[in-house]
């Protein structure tokens, strides 16, 4: 790098080796933590989009009234019973196909859809 090239003092020299290592691990750590942020901030800025809508519609389901503040509850209920269809039909048939389902493709190919849907 340039920075140690020059004649200023290794990071190593001035903090310690133990220091050092422990820090470029914390930002290691934040690259992984520091997109989750955002995402749950626009994840419960969804939420009240769900009751704003709500507030526009007459709830009615059938015999059942549902109130604005218990539209969030479909969000919920929603993504928990596409949890078996995924792990079901789209996971085994992504393998098929030869693409990835590995944890770390499953995140990344989720956040990207979020912001996706955002955007539309």
């Amino acid at each position: 790098s340039w920075a140690l090239a020059s004649d200023r003092k290794k990071p190593d020299d001035l903090y310690g080796a133990k220091k050092v290592a422990e820090t470029r691990q914390l930002f290691r750590i934040f690259a992984v933590f520091i997109p989750g942020l955002f995402f749950y901030a626009l994840y419960n800025q969804q939420g009240s989009t769900w009751i704003l809508q709500a507030k526009r519609m007459n709830g009615k389901l059938g015999d059942i009234t549902i109130k604005p503040d218990q539209m969030r509850v479909f969000n919920f209920l929603l993504t928990t019973s596409l949890i078996p269809v995924f792990e079901t039909m789209i996971y085994p048939l992504m393998q098929k196909f030869g693409l990835p389902t590995t944890a770390a493709f499953r995140i990344v190919a989720g956040m990207v859809l979020a912001a996706l849907s955002f955007i539309i």
